[in-house]
């Protein structure tokens, strides 16, 4: 193996913040390291202190620099993304094909996103995206569409009756 100042100075220049400094120039200054020796003294493997150098060789100063992880491409688009919000804020899951439910369960999203998008997504999944476009969780509460006022008022009354010992319960 070829070992030449530029190599050991690409080396030196990526890690000179992260390692011990002075275990590199000692070593440099002692003998020419090999790839396991600079692995050893940075606590990498032999494998990634190479790759470091191919780096260096294949594009110089620029080649070392670290690039910014992206992660996975985002399943839906964000017109896809759009369309979701839009359809969660503006729409109960009946309005959109599903029978007898009113209230938007992670669940249902997933099999919504399935069946319009045809994109695979677990409820943990529908979870941490719906909280990159911003929805909060909130429990859902129930109230009749078609309740008659009225007769919510002599049900409370009653009810605060009962709870004050005065009125008649029903068995």
């Amino acid at each position: 193996m070829e070992k030449t100042n530029s190599r050991i100075f690409a080396y030196i220049l990526r890690w000179s913040l992260q390692t011990n400094w002075v275990q590199i120039q000692n070593r440099i200054r002692s003998a020419s390291p090999t790839y396991m020796d600079i692995a050893k003294i940075i606590g990498r493997n032999r494998q990634t202190v190479m790759a470091y150098f191919h780096s260096y060789e294949e594009g110089g100063i620029s080649g070392l620099q670290m690039k910014k992880t992206t992660g996975k491409p985002e399943k839906l688009s964000k017109e896809q993304q759009k369309q979701l919000a839009d359809t969660i804020v503006n729409k109960t899951p009946a309005e959109v094909g599903f029978e007898a439910k009113y209230t938007w369960t992670l669940q249902l999203i997933a099999d919504w996103i399935q069946q319009e998008f045809q994109q695979s997504f677990t409820p943990k999944g529908v979870s941490k995206m719906l909280h990159r476009l911003g929805f909060s969780y909130t429990k859902a509460t129930y109230t009749l569409a078609k309740a008659d006022p009225d007769e919510q008022g002599v049900q409370r009354s009653h009810f605060s009756s009962v709870e004050k010992g005065t009125g008649e319960r029903s068995h």
